[in-house]
């Protein structure tokens, strides 16, 4: 996927979905998130809208009937009120979303990012661990990092962050330590977020 630094932007369509308000790449930081819609994901939402003044753009997949942003912000919403976090609805017009997809190419996004990217936030995965859903796991959770390790070089982000799992110390006992893990899996979902941490 060939650098999109310097074009002119087209998300204008995407991202100005809010009445009256404008999305303002240039004003705010920009988090460019994955796995936004999902448990995780949309905790770490809100955490950001709460403890930070960034836009916030999810990579999310395309569904035939709802746009991104609008099905981002229900997902945000339902978890703001499961959450009891109802005061962060009225920040959700910092919610942005563009179609794409971690299992393609250049994460399957068509549009030009032309944004200061502030940070990564890498959350997507597949929680599957059985040996049926071995291939799956593997192209989701391996190569997909993968792919969003080079979206975020390519649209300059200064810092990445990478949602990983307590599991990567598969087969260790005793005190475990907050560095890079060498466990010996017990699944193919552990040995999958091993090697994404790698990455």
């Amino acid at each position: 996927m060939p650098s999109t630094r310097g074009r002119p932007a087209r998300l204008g369509a995407p991202l100005d979905d809010s009445p009256g308000r404008r999305f303002h790449p240039r004003v705010r930081p920009v988090h460019l998130i994955t796995g936004a819609t999902g448990f995780v994901g949309a905790a770490l939402c809100l955490e950001l809208l709460r403890s930070s003044d960034a836009e916030l753009v999810a990579v999310v997949r395309a569904q035939p009937s709802l746009d991104p942003t609008t099905r981002l912000r229900r997902e945000l919403a339902t978890a703001a009120r499961l959450y009891g976090a109802e005061p962060l609805l009225g920040q959700l017009e910092r919610c942005h979303a563009i179609a794409g997809d971690v299992l393609e190419p250049g994460c399957g996004i068509e549009t030009t990012l032309d944004f200061d990217v502030a940070q990564v936030w890498h959350g997507a995965a597949s929680l599957q661990f059985e040996d049926r859903h071995h291939a799956n796991i593997h192209a989701t959770n391996v190569e997909g990092t993968r792919r969003v390790l080079a979206l975020a070089e390519i649209v300059g982000a200064r810092t990445f962050n990478y949602v990983s799992t307590a599991y990567v110390a598969g087969r260790s006992t005793g005190l475990i330590g907050e560095t890079l893990a060498h466990a010996e899996p017990n699944n193919h979902y552990e040995r999958s977020k091993l090697a994404a941490e790698q990455l």
